[in-house]
C-alpha cells in the first residue's frame, strides 16, 4: 500500500470511529476533491498529484512525520513541477507550499555562510528555531534535491528560487505574512546599525505599477549580487511593500 493510501485509509477509519455516519463522500468534501478521485486514490487506481498531496497535508493537518512520508512518496514527481526561466527556478504554487515556512529559505541562504554545518543544532542556533524543525527542514530540502551535503557542509544545488508573480495565492500570502511578523519582531530586537527600516508615502499613477514592480525586481537582484559574497557570515531578508493607502475611486 502506498503512503498516501495508508494515510487516507487510517484517517477515514479514525473519523468513522468518532462518527459512524461519516462516509467517503464526507471525507472527499473535507479534502475538497471528488468522491470518485478519493476512491481511486485509496484503492491505488490513480497516482497522487502534488495538488492533492498539498490538500491532504493541509486539510488533515498532518504531523511533520506524516507530511514527510507523503512528500517522500511523492518525490519522483516533484522534479517535473517547476520550470526554469532564465537563471531562476520558478516554483509552482503547490511545490512552494512544501517549503513555504520562512526557515526553509533561511537554511538555503545559510549554505552560503562561511563555516556552515549540516547540523540541525547549528542551524537551529543560527536562525533561532528548535532543533526538530531544523532537522525536518534539512531532510525536506535534501529529499526535494534543493541541497546536498558533503564533508559536513551543505550547499544549494538548485538555481535561485522564485515564485510566480501577479497570481493570487494563499500560500504566497501566508509566506509574506510570516516575513511581516518577523520584521516586526526584528524591529524591536535587532540594533539599528544592523538593520534598515524606512518608508516613503507618495501620490502615484496606478498605471505605472507594472514599471514600479520591474524597478523593484531589478533593484533586488542588484542588491543581492552586491551583498552575497564568499565572506558572508549572516542571513538577511529584504522585504519590500508598495501598496495603496487610498480607497480606489469608483469610475
Amino acid at each position: 500500500m502506498e503512503v498516501h493510501q495508508s494515510i487516507l485509509v487510517n484517517h477515514l477509519a479514525s473519523r468513522k470511529r468518532r462518527n459512524s455516519q461519516f462516509s467517503l463522500r464526507s471525507f472527499a468534501k473535507v479534502l475538497e476533491i471528488s468522491p470518485g478521485q478519493l476512491s481511486n486514490l485509496m484503492r491505488g487506481k490513480k497516482n497522487l498529484t502534488t495538488k492533492q498531496a498539498v490538500k491532504i497535508i493541509e486539510k488533515l493537518n498532518l504531523s511533520e512525520e506524516e507530511s514527510m512520508d507523503l512528500i517522500r512518496g511523492l518525490h519522483p514527481k516533484l522534479k517535473n513541477i517547476a520550470h526554469d526561466i532564465q537563471d531562476e527556478h520558478i516554483l509552482a504554487d503547490d511545490e512552494f507550499k512544501l517549503i513555504s515556512n520562512w526557515h526553509h529559505f533561511a537554511i538555503l541562504s545559510l549554505a552560503n555562510v562561511r563555516g556552515n554545518q549540516a547540523s540541525p543544532s547549528w542551524i537551529s542556533t543560527r536562525i533561532g528555531i528548535d532543533p526538530l524543525s531544523a532537522q525536518l527542514a534539512l531532510e525536506r530540502l535534501l529529499r526535494l534535491k534543493m541541497i546536498e551535503i558533503k564533508n559536513g557542509k551543505f550547499r544549494q544545488i538548485t538555481r535561485p528560487l522564485n515564485t510566480k508573480s501577479d497570481i493570487p495565492s494563499r500560500v504566497i500570502r501566508d509566506y509574506h505574512q510570516q516575513n511581516l511578523r518577523l520584521a516586526s519582531e526584528k524591529l524591536e530586537s535587532v540594533p539599528v546599525d544592523l538593520r534598515e527600516f524606512s518608508a516613503i508615502t507618495m501620490a502615484v499613477d496606478p498605471k505605472k505599477m507594472s514599471k514600479a514592480k520591474k524597478m523593484i525586481s531589478e533593484f533586488k537582484q542588484r542588491l543581492c549580487k552586491e551583498l552575497e559574497t564568499k565572506d558572508a557570515t549572516e542571513v538577511y531578508t529584504l522585504s519590500m511593500q508598495l501598496f495603496p493607502l487610498t480607497v480606489q475611486e469608483e469610475k
